[in-house]
């Protein structure tokens, strides 16, 4: 589908339906829409742990393996798994609930001491830690795949999947691997990051004509 839009110059670009956007300086993105996470590409126990970037991840690292029929021929010690990731799509006012919960006058000498307390405690009922950690993904992949060799979650910005893949290339030349599943994953229409590239200035404004509005080489550029 995405190959098929390509070539009939089809654009995805629209309104932001993921989160209330409409008072933001941009206010239009590139949505993934339709999407829906197969249950065989999970374990029971992972699903209410997911994060969006997390569900494309496991999503592709289905398709991957079951394509290549690789599973159950490889030795799980010798089976990796190498993901770049971002920071999730985490929002603010997760993060003020999060805070809520722990940030009281008399905790003031040791706030990141209570911050772990209260995660610890309350991990079956708030999952934010583990949905936004850059490991999730990668730990997923390897229970959901029986992979128990090397694992590592590359956090390195734009070059994150190329490095992962790197890694895990070097690994199965060097010998210390036999096969893994690399790649990335990543949504960056969450509130937090959005509004990080949003105070960079390096998103379009022309929210009037948001499939036109991604023009990096033009004069008109913004």
């Amino acid at each position: 589908q995405s190959w098929a839009n390509v070539m009939h110059g089809m654009s995805a670009a629209g309104a932001i339906t993921q989160f209330d956007a409409r008072s933001w300086p941009v206010n239009i993105a590139c949505e993934v829409k339709g999407f829906e996470l197969d249950r065989n590409a999970i374990l029971q126990h992972q699903f209410e742990l997911l994060n969006r970037p997390s569900e494309f991840g496991l999503q592709a690292g289905y398709e991957a393996v079951t394509d290549s029929g690789i599973e159950g021929n490889v030795a799980p010690e010798r089976f990796g798994v190498f993901t770049g990731t971002g920071v999730g799509t985490i929002a603010p006012h997760q993060i003020l609930r999060m805070l809520s919960h722990y940030f009281t006058p008399d905790m003031m000498n040791e706030p990141l001491v209570e911050m772990l307390r209260y995660l610890i405690e309350n991990k079956s009922r708030d999952a934010l830690l583990t949905q936004n950690h850059p490991a999730t993904l990668t730990t997923f992949l390897g229970q959901r795949w029986h992979a128990k060799g090397m694992h590592a979650s590359v956090s390195t910005a734009c070059a994150a999947s190329s490095q992962a893949i790197g890694q895990a290339a070097h690994l199965i030349r060097e010998g210390v691997l036999e096969a893994a599943i690399v790649g990335g994953a990543d949504s960056l229409a969450g509130e937090l990051l959005f509004n990080g590239f949003c105070l960079l200035g390096v998103l379009s404004k022309r929210t009037e004509d948001p499939k036109s509005a991604s023009r990096p080489f033009d004069k008109d550029r913004d």
